[in-house]
């Protein structure tokens, strides 16, 4: 059941995370996951799982200048 293999939620995950650094923002993503990969998620579902990813890493202080700056213009723009 492709649901319960792990190898698919990191490949989506590395999808998601590949998209957030190219510039798209969270509804964006979705829509080319759903689109492009057959990856139906909410926009809520993208955005914790990109939380997820600065977590991960010990925050934003361990991420590249550019990470800092494209999460910083995202929080802007979704407040």
């Amino acid at each position: 059941m492709p649901a319960l293999n792990k190898n698919v939620a990191v490949d989506r995950d590395n999808l998601i995370r590949s998209y957030f650094l190219q510039g798209f923002r969270n509804a964006e993503i979705g829509g080319f996951l759903a689109l492009q990969h057959g990856i139906i998620l909410c926009v809520q579902t993208v955005k914790r799982i990109l939380k997820r990813f600065e977590t991960e890493k010990g925050g934003r202080n361990s991420e590249s200048p550019l990470e800092q700056i494209v999460f910083a213009i995202v929080e802007e723009l979704e407040n």
